[in-house]
């Protein structure tokens, strides 16, 4: 239901926008993020192709094997997918959690916090002076502020208090 959600919510709708954008903005359907929902045609294509995506992973012979023979990647796998899933709706701290909770887990999911906090430290403003690469000092504000300390703060708290509780069991 997860990859699902995640495809049909965000996913799907960003990476195939409507046909005719006019014909979608004129009926008024614009959702909060600014993507323009898909009239009902196109919903039901998402949820189609949404649902053959989702068959494609979960009957596939690889993850189905490494499921029934006990390996808990499937549960890092969660873990990852919830953290993208409160990533993209923009739930940073509930995804800094997420993030802990899955390096706890398994320490490889670390790397994605580096993409995480260039996220979350973004200003939105993209290229500076007449569409030049940022210099030094934007990528370190960038990269330092108050909202990736936040995040990385909370991330390392879960990750360290975790490791903690799971010593003292």
């Amino acid at each position: 239901m997860l990859i699902y959600n995640l495809l049909v919510s965000v996913i799907l709708r960003k990476s195939s926008p409507p046909a005719d954008d006019r014909h979608s903005l004129s009926k008024g359907k614009v959702d909060p993020t600014g993507v323009c929902s898909p009239s009902d045609g196109e919903g039901v294509h998402l949820r189609k192709l949404a649902t053959l995506y989702t068959a494609v992973h979960l009957l596939n012979p690889l993850v189905f094997t490494i499921s029934t023979r006990g390996s808990s990647e499937s549960v890092l796998a969660s873990f990852v997918l919830l953290t993208l899933y409160f990533a993209l709706k923009g739930k940073w701290d509930a995804a800094a959690v997420l993030l802990g909770v899955s390096t706890h887990w398994k320490l490889y999911p670390v790397i994605y916090g580096v993409g995480c906090l260039g996220v979350v430290g973004d200003d939105g403003q993209g290229k500076v002076d007449g569409g030049q690469s940022p210099g030094w000092k934007r990528i370190m504000r960038t990269v330092l502020n108050r909202r990736t300390l936040r995040f990385g703060a909370l991330s390392a708290g879960t990750f360290c208090c975790l490791g903690v509780l799971c010593y003292l069991m």
